[in-house]
């Protein structure tokens, strides 16, 4: 995913929906202390010098099997950013009463994106800062800011971390202008395949305001995701004759919600929560790939569902979930 920055934002005419990336209500939260973000890794520094690595859900063990991360942190470029990112943490502590720094970012490579081809090694991009001082909630730190402290860290230390922040397309652009960003190009990360031949195209781009960041009242900060239809999250349902103990207001939402169950999106909850090796994990991967859906049904057509019997919508929730689980046997093969 690459990103563009937004300097100034005009009022608009668009009947189009947009929406906040985060998920709703708990787009983070902590675990044993520490800000988890909604992506997929993340690296944790605190002041007494010790790192901790982070997936979606939680803290992760040193010899967790997630996606080989421990191979992406043995680079030469980690254990570099990692010694960088220590360093100035002990100088904010002295100077700036800085007590944790979280790089948030993502695991990319083999075996982790199944719709696209980023190279045959694992490797980690960060995209969000957030610090924390003394026995405070963790901070987002705007795009401006984040540049200014990594252009003092590579003056005083020699080694920019923004050498692994996601590629940036343009900056000082208006609102309009970057939702309009072509998105039929090669990606930045990986613009071939393995041979050499075939283009890899961009998966998507992420707009955030540059200077000053924004919030709901949920606390949610305002970033839009723009994905490329070729990855897109939503399949074009198989036609079907209407079920006949649903009405039709209950078919088109079922409809609607059985298109959100495909390939792409049990794709994206793998690189999130991780890899399901096991039938014993389904139970929980049934509860995130439903919570995932049921979100889909919020964003889109919440007031219709609310008006529906209740049986109708007990219905719906439960072929949502026979269908979930219908996927997630061709995984394990049960």
């Amino acid at each position: 995913m690459e990103s563009i920055k937004i300097k100034s934002i005009r009022k608009i005419e668009n009947d189009s929906k947009l929406y906040d990336i985060e998920t709703n209500r708990n787009h983070n939260f902590f675990a044993n202390g520490i800000l988890v973000h909604n992506s997929n890794f993340s690296l944790i520094f605190d002041s007494e010098g010790d790192v901790q690595y982070a997936k979606r859900t939680s803290v992760v063990e040193p010899t967790e099997n997630f996606y080989n991360w421990q191979t992406a942190m043995q680079a030469p470029v980690m254990q570099q950013f990692r010694t960088t990112i220590l360093s100035t943490l002990k100088y904010l502590h002295r100077e700036k009463n800085v007590m944790c720094l979280q790089f948030v970012g993502e695991l990319f490579g083999s075996g982790i994106q199944k719709r696209i081809w980023y190279g045959s090694d694992i490797q980690w991009r960060w995209f969000v800062l957030y610090r924390r001082l003394w026995n405070e909630t963790p901070i987002l730190v705007s795009v401006k800011e984040t540049e200014g402290i990594c252009g003092a860290i590579a003056e005083k230390f020699g080694f920019d971390p923004m050498s692994l922040f996601v590629p940036v397309l343009a900056k000082d652009v208006t609102l309009l202008s970057s939702y309009s960003w072509p998105l039929e190009v090669p990606s930045l990360l990986s613009p071939v395949d393995d041979t050499g031949k075939k283009y890899i195209l961009r998966e998507g781009i992420v707009i955030r305001p540059y200077e000053q960041d924004f919030f709901s009242p949920l606390g949610q900060p305002f970033i839009l995701k723009r994905k490329n239809p070729h990855f897109a999250d939503r399949s074009v349902p198989k036609e079907k004759k209407p079920l006949p103990e649903l009405s039709a207001e209950a078919n088109s939402i079922l409809d609607f919600a059985l298109s959100c169950i495909n390939e792409n999106r049990m794709s994206d909850l793998f690189s999130k929560y991780g890899p399901m090796n096991d039938a014993k994990d389904m139970g929980a991967y049934i509860g995130y790939y439903s919570l995932d859906v049921h979100n889909e049904i919020q964003r889109n057509c919440q007031a219709e569902f609310e008006l529906l019997p209740k049986l109708e919508q007990k219905q719906i929730k439960k072929r949502i979930q026979k269908q979930i689980v219908q996927e997630l046997r061709k995984v394990v093969g049960v």
